[in-house]
């Protein structure tokens, strides 16, 4: 494969995750609204992927940076903003000029009571104010499955239409039809169909693209794909109409091991009715790699191109992508670039570093990282370990919790390990969690009740993040009797000896805000409360340092309707009533401004 090939597979790549239009040439993309993927992990530490109304983990902003020699400087970020049912609600792009963060552009969600979006509207920030570019109407049957997205554009202070696509789904969801039409002269007009059709073991077998043209629909491309004993993809040929019969064009060949991972990838083009190689992959495994030989079909004969070099962790999740290009001049692999990632607790990557071979040595060129959150209150990891195998218990508050067991956000911890293994669970009206989250709004003592066991010989140990408790409560550790081990915020540790208890109690004791001292951990603009509201809501934000702040309110097309608070704050805690007696029921957002930084949410006002 040429380098440009390489590039271009990964530039369309990219473009595929961007949400632009469909094209001619490309098949069916996923048609669900491609929202941040939330993720949590299981009691081994594997990743695993929820839906939506299960996420657990939320991406809370991505930031791009570019190096500069010595230095990461800032270019491009996202903030994301959720509901109080863990629904995106805002996604505000922003870039970086003039040493502060500069609003531009952000998309915006809205939801008919269901986890998934009903409306998602795109707006740009010109000369200082928001402006509407367009938006996406999204139809679900009964299944929760996508019928229908209408895109309207934003033309003379209204929406108009500009297209929309049509799924047709079997009783068993499956993708019958696929049509986008165009809004022209008033009126729907046929632009672009896909049909799909499937065997007796329900694996699709053909998709059929064709094009209105003349008041008839026209076959442009054709896809037919085969499979083999265990289901797995073999074959796939693409074939263009010509006039009244189907031509081949180009076949992809797949073949696989005996653990069915895929070892060799063929690309042929059909020349004077005979197929001819034009592209392969090779691909070798070990436990923690793969490695992707590219080549060339050269004067009938293969040629070394590029290859791909792949590391992973012991959870399956990709550490470094290495791509090598083939020196004809000194017969050996180049190194040309790769990217180096990373990941949280939680299996979210949180890191990536893409660095370019100048012939010597890598150099950096740029990164992205993300910020995920459990947007709880607060949640806090136990980690349970006898020195060689650890457990990890988490335990928290959130906004939507009881302090009994909650389907979403508490978990059943899984069987007891064979006798004389570490064991550790929370425990809640008697039965046993790995996660155990109570209600944000507890203002007595709560209390969580840990049950342990393990080998006494050795001994076995607690440790948790001493920082990452909410700055209003006290935390201690104590035995049943009451009796205090310790300050969970002074220490970040505790050994449990032999022959003591194997039951402990974390006690979290309220205090007001007011009581606490008004330093703030980070930059934080909260839900107001109460949400929705009449007439009146207090929004709350914290700041990790003073300066200039400019709290604003937005109705939903952008426009500004008040300005609560601009001038400068000290570090801390901070908040203001909002009253909207004047104002019409509906959506309105609330933008926080505080240096270079900004965080917006969402409120809603009912009459």
């Amino acid at each position: 494969m040429k380098l440009t090939k390489i590039l271009s597979f990964l530039m369309m790549a990219m473009l595929s995750l961007s949400g632009m239009d469909f094209n001619e040439d490309k098949l069916l993309a996923d048609p669900r609204p491609q929202l941040p993927q939330a993720k949590r992990t299981d009691f081994n530490g594997n990743t695993l992927s929820m839906s939506k109304s299960n996420e657990l983990i939320f991406l809370i902003d991505d930031n791009s940076a570019f190096w500069a020699g010595d230095q990461w400087l800032d270019y491009f970020r996202t903030i994301y903003s959720y509901d109080d049912s863990s629904r995106l609600t805002m996604a505000v792009r922003q870039a970086f000029e003039d040493s502060i963060w500069q609003d531009w552009s952000k998309k915006i969600f809205f939801y008919d009571g269901s986890a998934l979006p009903s409306l998602e509207e795109k707006w740009d920030f010109y000369d200082g104010v928001w402006k509407a570019i367009y938006q996406i109407q999204y139809q679900y049957n009964a299944q929760g499955e996508i019928i229908e997205e209408l895109m309207r554009h934003w033309s003379d202070e209204a929406w108009m239409n500009y297209s929309r696509r049509l799924y047709f789904l079997n009783e068993s969801g499956q993708l019958l039809e696929f049509r986008q039409d165009r809004w022209e002269d008033m009126a729907w007009r046929n632009w672009r169909r896909e049909t799909l059709e499937y065997n007796e073991q329900n694996q699709h077998i053909r998709t059929t693209l064709m094009s209105w043209q003349d008041s008839v629909w026209l076959d442009v491309r054709n896809y037919l794909f085969s499979y083999g004993e265990n289901g797995e993809l073999t074959e796939s040929i693409h074939q263009l109409w010509d006039d009244s019969l189907w031509t081949n064009n180009q076949r992809e060949l797949y073949t696989y091991d005996n653990a069915q991972n895929l070892t060799e990838y063929l690309e042929q083009i059909w020349i004077d009715s005979v197929w001819k190689n034009l592209y392969q992959s090779l691909l070798e495994y070990t436990v923690l790699s793969k490695t992707v030989t590219e080549k060339d079909w050269v004067e009938e004969s293969w040629e070394n191109s590029a290859r791909l070099f792949i590391e992973y962790d012991t959870h399956g999740r990709e550490l470094t992508y290495q791509l090598e290009i083939w020196d004809f001049d000194t017969e050996d692999w180049v190194y040309y670039f790769k990217n180096e990632n990373s990941y949280d607790r939680w299996g979210n990557q949180i890191e990536l570093i893409y660095s370019k071979w100048d012939g010597s040595e890598w150099q950096y060129s740029d990164k992205t990282s993300w910020t995920w959150s459990p947007l709880y209150s607060w949640l806090q990891c136990l980690v349970f370990s006898n020195g060689d195998i650890e457990t990890e218990l988490f335990f928290g508050m959130h906004a939507s919790a009881s302090d009994a067991y909650d389907d979403i956000l508490d978990q059943y911890a899984p069987p007891a390990p064979p006798a004389g293994e570490p064991d550790a669970r929370f425990s809640i009206l008697g039965e046993d969690y790995i996660r155990d989250v109570r209600s944000r709004s507890a203002t007595s003592p709560v209390i969580w009740e840990i049950s342990f066991d393990g080998n006494e010989e050795t001994g076995l140990t607690f440790t948790w993040d001493n920082t990452a408790f909410p700055e209003n409560g006290a935390f201690t550790l104590q035995k049943p009797d009451g009796t205090v081990i310790l300050d969970m915020k002074e220490s970040g540790s505790y050994t449990h000896s032999a022959g003591e208890s194997k039951t402990l109690q974390i006690v979290y004791t309220f205090e007001p805000v007011s009581t606490v001292e008004n330093v703030a951990a980070r930059f934080r603009l909260f839900p107001n409360y109460p949400n929705p509201f009449n007439p009146q809501t207090t929004i709350s934000w914290e700041l990790p340092e003073a300066g200039p702040v400019q709290l604003t309110i937005y109705n939903i097309s952008g426009q500004k309707i008040a300005t609560l608070f601009n001038g400068t704050q000290e570090a801390g805690i901070h908040q203001v009533t909002f009253s909207a007696n004047n104002l019409s029921a509906g959506v309105y957002f609330y933008q926080l401004k505080a240096g270079h930084k900004t965080q917006v949410q969402k409120m809603v006002y009912l009459k």
